[in-house]
């Protein structure tokens, strides 16, 4: 690697390094089941490759003895990554483990970390490792650019799910699916005001945790700034709020399962895998957290007005619901 970049500069040629932000997600499994439905992780851009794994719930929580890291097969045959109309792999992969039929998704590990396509690097993952030593991890190139970074790919915004099949019950205690992606951006932080941007090869930039729009807009533009002093024909434009968070509490304790009950037309509420209830308004459209303390988190609004108007709406629920 070294001698490449001295002769790079060698040659006055100008280097070019990937920006890769990584995400990392995870959703659960319940116990008993052969399949597990449809689970939307990445609601943004598509990512250039995507990696996954299954660990024990017992593992995944902490248990003294355990390792979060131990991804077994637990039976699995089939992965279907959902994105933009697409799912990856083409055809099903009717994986056996038990049966030693699993070569073509540990071919697809490789090839998702670059190490087919060359023959001087190594991931020290065996066959066997791969198949029963706790090293069972699925690989997933999604871009072009995954293949080689000097590729353009235009940038894909669409919602990214995964479907899970498998030829035996899913174990007692069920199961935690760890999922580790590669993005095309950069992150970036300024401390006032406090915030932080994710800056995409396409010119696009991301704007996170401003109080308020007019300090969105003014780190917007010191991200566009910053990004000129680099060197880059930066303009400062299509500058568009995407989503206003806010919160509350209400000032006493929430029957969430009556409440869950009686609204279930707009209700989520499954405590052992998340404390709080997932409540959808109508118009406007936001979803809420919340919890039995009386907290509540309102998100996927665009505007203050909005958000004034959910609260409006959610008060009297609440209120009905008092413990």
């Amino acid at each position: 690697m070294s001698n490449a970049l001295e002769a790079a500069v060698l040659e006055h040629k100008f280097l070019q390094y990937p920006m890769i932000c990584p995400s990392i997600r995870s959703f659960y499994i319940d116990p008993n089941r052969y399949d597990a439905p449809a689970n939307t992780i990445f609601t943004t851009k598509m990512p250039r490759r995507l990696f996954l794994g299954l660990v024990s719930s017992e593992a995944y929580n902490g248990s003294f003895g355990t390792s979060p890291f131990c991804f077994k097969p637990y039976g699995i045959t089939n992965i279907h990554v959902d994105a933009c109309g697409m799912s990856f792999p083409g055809r099903p992969m009717n994986m056996d483990f038990a049966n030693n039929k699993f070569i073509e998704s540990y071919v697809m590990l490789q090839e998702s970390l670059g190490h087919i396509r060359n023959n001087h690097s190594c991931n020290s993952i065996s066959r066997e490792m791969f198949a029963s030593k706790g090293y069972t991890i699925f690989g997933f190139e999604l871009s072009a650019v995954a293949k080689d970074s000097s590729l353009f790919d235009l940038n894909k915004i669409t919602n990214v799910s995964i479907r899970l099949n498998f030829s035996e019950l899913v174990p007692a205690g069920g199961l935690y699916c760890v999922v580790y992606a590669e993005f095309d951006a950069v992150i970036m932080r300024i401390r006032e005001p406090k915030t932080t941007a994710l800056i995409f090869s396409s010119g696009k930039i991301v704007c996170t945790g401003a109080k308020s729009e007019e300090s969105s807009r003014l780190a917007a533009r010191k991200y566009a700034r910053i990004v000129q002093k680099i060197g880059y024909n930066t303009r400062f434009s299509e500058f568009e709020v995407q989503n206003v968070v806010a919160s509350f509490d209400a000032g006493f304790g929430i029957q969430l399962d009556a409440l869950s009950i009686v609204h279930s037309r707009f209700c989520t509420y499954e405590p052992e895998i998340f404390p709080g209830l997932v409540y959808r308004t109508v118009e406007p459209r936001a979803t809420l957290l919340v919890f039995l303390s009386g907290k509540v988190v309102i998100t996927g609004t665009k505007t203050s007005k909005d958000i004034e108007d959910v609260f409006e709406q959610i008060s009297p629920i609440l209120r009905e619901f008092k413990k």
